[in-house]
């Protein structure tokens, strides 16, 4: 319920998460400031409400992650932005090398932002216009 009452715009809701991550922004070494049952819906709705300031905090912090699960969490969070050029540059990174996103973890990326209506329309693109170098 609380991932939808974010997805709607739930004032409080909202509030609270960006609160929340703004929190951690500001101790990025305190993992406890969010709850593990409360990270999914955080970190989407502040990158959601965010700009390129939450959404490289949270780059950040999946590059300097070594747990699997936070990984998961904070790639699939960062396909929440809703500027379009973060999604772009996103879904590219997911296909290049060397950029810190593992090849097993591309769908993963693809995913998030083609689930994202603002990246819907640019991950069909990029899907066509990538498609043999996807496929290689």
């Amino acid at each position: 319920m609380l991932s939808w009452a974010c997805k709607l715009g739930h004032e409080d809701c909202v509030t609270q998460s960006v609160n929340l991550f703004g929190q951690w922004m500001m101790n990025p070494m305190n993992k406890s400031i969010i709850s593990p049952n409360l990270r999914d819906v955080v970190y989407c709705t502040a990158i959601t409400a965010g700009k390129d300031k939450e959404w490289e905090f949270a780059w950040n912090q999946y590059l300097n992650s070594n747990v699997g699960s936070e990984t998961s969490r904070l790639l699939s969070a960062l396909g929440c932005s809703r500027e379009k050029w973060i999604l772009s540059r996103y879904l590219e990174m997911a296909f290049t090398k060397d950029t810190g996103i593992r090849k097993q973890d591309a769908v993963m990326v693809f995913y998030s932002v083609a689930s994202n209506t603002v990246g819907q329309d640019l991950a069909w693109t990029f899907l066509r216009d990538q498609w043999h170098d996807i496929i290689d």
